[in-house]
């Protein structure tokens, strides 16, 4: 799929005007890199706690300062740890890591900066550049609009923005020549974003997303890039002591907010950042494994208090606990610690819920990498190819594209979006993205492993027929568009198989 996305933007360089010329080479080199995953929230959402257990390292400031105020890239590379600050007006400055953690000032001001960007030798990172923004709804104008830009494209996807290249719509052109002919066509720097909801949903979470899909396209998959994050999870735990599963409630709470939010996001998953993050980053030592078996037989309300704790933990020790693990780690986790530090990191990743985000990360992100980067960059030379109004043959180029083969993905994760989006034939759905997550004919089929390749053509070529009749019986028009997209993939499959 890249290699035939690739052509495309080639072709579209060769016989293109300068505006297509400009967006195609800059989607042509994004096309070449990791997918880019930003992640998005209200501010003290938890986003830096977050990323920081999603690279393995402690890295990202989690206390205001000037580096929570622009966007932070960390993008695998070396030397590891080198950062450098990237401004609008070309500067690119390097700043050194403090105990191997960004600094909470910057050499210049934030409004300077375009980006931040940090290099590290994280196997997390080998696939995956993670975009850290500033908090949505925060004190400051300047700080919202850091993000909207960054993701969005211009205040969110409004039109053309000056002094910078980083986003942008389809609007009128500028008179400011500043302006780059690229950024007037971009959707911002995310091809996917994880979105931190706090515990009680808010109207302007529901905009944003809205405005995400939006800025991505009409060709995105809309909730299939984005991914929900009901953050400080902990909270709304089973505070209960000895419960067997104290994060049942948060992820009952996240189920019901992915069914109201079904045509934002793909799913919502109940995550603890610090718990998180002390279990994958190394805070937790052996030390301290041994200091919660000791709280074992301490009274829970003496745990919350940190008050007579009859020498069980040095009180000092005791609030080091308390900081990385907050207090339903301590109360739930002194259970798990009789298992070993080995046992109990295990049950920290699997209670904290970041196990479960990596699945997710896995099935509707990763897996579809290519799909989501393809639709980036064929809507973006589409926007540019209409914004001209000249360039016709880069739009029947496009068309082409989206005929072939090599692009039936990208047709599946349109499907996923527009059943989300109108909620119609919600049935199709695990079809769809069970088809879209993998490459694996028996795995898209639901099939065994060992399935051969007779067992196999003859399954999809079942499922085809039958799809091909219910987009004949079909009521609704996008009932029959999926249940043709299914049947399309299924014939594929087949042919495969046969072939």
């Amino acid at each position: 799929m890249v290699r035939r996305v690739d052509l495309l933007l080639e072709e579209a360089i060769r016989v293109g005007g300068p505006e297509v010329r400009a967006v195609a080479a800059e989607r042509r080199a994004a096309l070449a890199e990791p997918l880019r995953l930003a992640v998005v929230g209200r501010v003290k959402a938890g986003k830096s706690t977050l990323v920081n257990a999603l690279i393995g390292r402690r890295i990202a400031p989690t206390r205001a300062g000037e580096c929570t105020r622009v966007v932070t890239w960390f993008q695998y590379g070396s030397p590891d740890g080198s950062a450098v600050v990237h401004c609008h007006d070309g500067r690119e400055i390097p700043i050194a890591l403090v105990d191997g953690r960004l600094p909470e000032e910057l050499p210049v001001r934030a409004h300077e900066v375009r980006r931040l960007v940090v290099r590290l030798q994280s196997a997390q990172l080998r696939d995956l550049t993670l975009i850290d923004t500033p908090g949505l709804s925060s004190l400051t104008a300047e700080n919202e609009q850091t993000t909207r830009d960054a993701l969005l494209g211009t205040g969110g996807g409004a039109g053309p923005r000056a002094a910078d290249d980083t986003g942008g719509g389809a609007g009128p052109r500028a008179a400011d020549e500043t302006v780059t002919l690229a950024s007037r066509h971009a959707s911002g720097d995310a091809d996917a974003v994880v979105f931190l909801f706090r515990h009680e949903q808010r109207q302007d979470e529901s905009d944003f997303l809205r405005q995400f899909t939006a800025a991505s396209g009409e060709m995105n998959g809309s909730a299939v890039n984005a991914i929900g994050v009901l953050s400080q999870a902990d909270l709304l735990a089973d505070d209960a002591d000895g419960v067997t599963d104290p994060m049942a409630p948060a992820r009952e709470h996240a189920a019901r907010l992915a069914e109201s939010r079904i045509a934002e996001v793909a799913d919502v998953v109940a995550v603890s950042g610090l718990m998180a993050e002390s279990a994958r980053t190394g805070r937790i030592r052996e030390r301290d494994v041994v200091d919660l078996a000791a709280l074992r037989e301490v009274a829970p309300v003496r745990l919350r208090t940190g008050v007579g704790l009859g020498g069980a933990v040095d009180p000092e020790r005791f609030r080091a606990l308390q900081a990385r693990l907050g207090p339903l780690g301590v109360l739930a986790g002194r259970h798990a610690a009789a298992d070993g530090s080995e046992g109990f990191l295990d049950w920290l990743a699997g209670t904290s819920g970041v196990d479960e985000l990596e699945r997710v990360l896995d099935e509707h992100v990763r897996a579809r990498a290519a799909g989501l980067k393809a639709i980036r960059a064929l809507d973006a030379i589409e926007r540019a190819a209409r914004y001209t109004g000249r360039d016709e043959a880069v739009l029947d180029l496009v068309e082409q594209a989206l005929m072939s083969a090599e692009l039936q993905q990208v047709r599946e994760i349109r499907a996923i979006g527009m059943l989300r989006s109108t909620r119609v034939a919600p049935e199709l759905l695990p079809e769809l993205e069970r088809l879209s997550s993998s490459d694996d004919p028996a795995v898209r089929l639901g099939l065994p492993p060992d399935s051969d390749s007779v067992t196999i053509a003859a399954e999809a070529r079942r499922r085809s027929g039958e799809n091909q009749a219910r987009a004949t019986m079909a009521f609704a028009p996008g009932e029959a568009e999926a249940a043709r997209v299914l049947a399309q993939s299924y014939q594929y499959i087949a042919r495969a198989a046969e072939g």
